[in-house]
């Protein structure tokens, strides 16, 4: 279940186009929400590939951090699996200490309990190695999790602050994972986000320039599944991916393999193919944008593209996630709440998702709090400064920040017009009330108690951000 790449562990589940388009223009995207997304990072050499996966695509919801903490998602999973194996030892059965996991060890603990801002509980990349007589308990906390068992705890429970419920994710494995079409419906619906494993093999995968095919600008970001394996017609001679896809014929090499038409065999030795997750942000004629958690400097500059092809072949699983739930916001009655609200660290969370013609620019916050204050109403004023230097009022607008139990970052996006006169302006800048409001209340009654002014940025995102308050 676990390989390596370039020193970097991939764990999740053990297992182009050259000839047709080397020499084309191009391609544009049919749907690219790379500027949507928090920054690429970088896993290191441990096996959290799901756990940076599940983290990316909560990061694009409104009001969660656009930098989550891998290291308590992953420490969870990794403890709650101590808690089995040693129930299953004391049935007399087996147990080893593995990196990485799929998506189903992850979904049902985060109906319980979830992650926070990697400020609380920072991930290294490095992993840490004891001595092989450590006993397997011990060694699962220092070299899986990296927090020790009463730290973890601690953590875990003031610090779970964001996670799903049970009707907001769903998993598709095996051949429904390989469903083409669903992915780009959800896409083309807005989800701006989705997690998925595949089959791949370390060396191409890591080493991209001389392994991926480029289309048009000589940059290899196509992963296709010449990669991993050769293709011959039934009765035929074993081709190389490009040259197949050329002979196939009607419906393509995926469906002649389906049919029997055609056949395939691996590259590599079978021990050497192992699993990876990455997070699926996009599409275009060719395949799926994929963003990765290698650093900026692999693929383009961070992200690359899976064929088709590549999806049908060698997906193993996919997450839908629907929404981010937020967990128990502080409560209180009186002067202690308005305490909460005006002495928290607030934040202002910025994304912009399309093209800088006709997309959408939203503004959401958060609270760098292990719980959030009870805050039910946010009133934004945008301004913009034009190219004559001149600042002027874009809008200003209240938002209902949800029940208690319902938080949802208050989100207020822009679009048509709204969208464009922002994205015309050099500068952009808000300053956000924060307000007591209970649902029950006329709308004019919320008691607005704090207010924070956040700096200036350029409308030309290209990733989220999340801005401290001047």
């Amino acid at each position: 279940m676990v390989g390596s790449v370039m020193q970097r562990t991939i764990g999740v589940l053990a297992a182009v186009w050259l000839a047709l388009f080397a020499h084309a223009q191009p391609v544009h995207a049919q749907v690219d929400y790379r500027h949507a997304q928090s920054p690429v990072k970088d896993q290191g050499a441990r096996g959290t590939c799901v756990a940076f996966s599940i983290n990316a695509a909560l990061e694009t919801f409104p009001g969660v951090p656009t930098d989550l903490s891998e290291q308590l998602l992953y420490a969870t999973v990794k403890n709650h699996q101590q808690s089995v194996d040693r129930w299953l030892r004391l049935g007399g059965r087996e147990t080893t200490i593995r990196e990485g996991d799929d998506f189903m060890a992850y979904v049902h603990l985060f109906e319980l309990l979830g992650t926070c801002s990697e400020e609380f509980l920072p991930y290294n990349p490095i992993p840490i190695r004891v001595g092989r007589r450590t006993p397997p308990e011990i060694r699962r906390f220092i070299e899986l999790a990296q927090v020790d068992p009463a730290q973890f705890e601690a953590i875990r429970d003031a610090a779970g602050k964001y996670g799903f419920s049970r009707h907001q994710w769903r998993v598709y494995e095996g051949d429904e994972a390989k469903n083409v079409q669903r992915i780009k419906d959800a896409l083309d619906a807005g989800v701006l986000a989705i997690p998925a494993t595949y089959v791949v093999h370390e060396k191409p995968w890591s080493d991209l320039p001389n392994h991926a095919n480029f289309q048009g600008d000589n940059i290899r970001d196509i992963i296709h599944p010449g990669m991993l394996e050769q293709f011959a017609p039934a009765d035929g001679q074993w081709v190389d991916y490009g040259r197949a896809t050329l002979l196939a014929g009607g419906g393509g090499l995926t469906a002649a393999l389906r049919d029997g038409r055609w056949r395939r065999r691996p590259i590599f030795p079978l021990n050497q193919y192992s699993g990876h997750a990455v997070t699926i942000v996009g599409y275009d004629e060719i395949g799926f944008i994929i963003k990765n958690s290698w650093g900026t400097g692999w693929g383009r500059n961070g992200y690359a593209r899976i064929a088709f092809d590549y999806h049908e072949l060698y997906a193993s699983g996919v997450l839908f996630i629907t929404g981010v739930t937020l967990r128990n916001p502080h409560t209180g009655d009186g002067i202690s709440m308005l305490d909460f609200v005006q002495r928290a660290d607030w934040r202002l969370k910025v994304q912009r998702a399309g093209p800088a013609e006709h997309g959408r620019l939203t503004f959401s916050t958060w609270a760098l709090e292990l719980r959030d204050p009870d805050v039910g109403m946010v009133e934004y004023a945008v301004e913009g400064r034009d190219a004559q230097g001149r600042w002027m009022p874009i809008v200003t607008e209240q938002v209902y920040a949800g029940d208690v139990t319902r938080r949802n970052g208050a989100p207020l996006t822009l679009t048509g017009d709204l969208y464009r006169r922002a994205m015309a302006c050099r500068e952009l800048r808000v300053r956000v009330r924060y307000g007591l409001y209970h649902p029950s209340w006329p709308r004019d009654q919320a008691m607005f108690v704090a207010i924070r002014s956040y700096p200036s940025f350029a409308p030309l995102l290209g990733s989220a951000i999340d801005l401290e308050p001047r």
